[in-house]
């Protein structure tokens, strides 16, 4: 996700403080304040929203990347495609009627009636599986959702730009009042 910012306001700026360089690190500095603002308070929260894991195992895959300077004003948030976790890391319930799991913390509990549990061989721990067909071989391990998953499937991208640029859009409308009145 990438979002480049107009500098028409600029202009503005140079004229009321003569001082164009200084502007733009301002402006730099306010674009980067809102876009680690816009990661806490809006990309993490609504990711976890959808995807039962812990906080900290989100912020792994998602990076607040090229950052905006003087000469470049834009701002990079990345979401790193990865591997998807097993089944079992989430909430994964061994039941008489099969395998439960939770996978969103907004929605219930599902069921697969036909998995069932066991030890894996090469990964560590409890596994989820299910028979590929009536035979008792070959079995296939079942898999989660990955963050980057998340972030396609519920087509949150363009939500994430609309919010990015409403937090930019406040930031330098501060900047330009702070910088207008006098201001350092």
């Amino acid at each position: 996700m990438k979002i480049r910012i107009k500098t028409k306001g600029l202009g503005r700026l140079k004229r009321r403080t003569g001082n164009t360089q200084r502007d733009r690190r301002e402006m730099a500095r306010a674009i980067n304040r809102a876009a680690k603002i816009h990661y806490k308070r809006d990309v993490l929260p609504t990711i976890r929203k959808n995807l039962n894991r812990p906080t900290g195992y989100i912020k792994r895959y998602i990076r607040l990347g090229k950052r905006a300077t003087a000469s470049s004003l834009t701002v990079k948030l990345s979401v790193e495609k990865a591997k998807r976790p097993n089944l079992s890391e989430f909430s994964m319930r061994d039941t008489d009627r099969g395998v439960s799991y939770k996978i969103s913390r907004r929605d219930g509990r599902k069921t697969i009636s036909d998995a069932f549990v066991m030890n894996s061989k090469y990964d560590q721990g409890r596994q989820v599986f299910r028979r590929a067909g009536r035979n008792k071989l070959p079995i296939i391990q079942l898999k989660g959702v990955s963050v980057w998953g998340v972030v396609t499937e519920n087509k949150l991208q363009p939500k994430f730009k609309k919010q990015l640029r409403a937090r930019i859009r406040t930031e330098t409308r501060k900047l330009t009042r702070k910088l207008t009145r006098g201001g350092r």
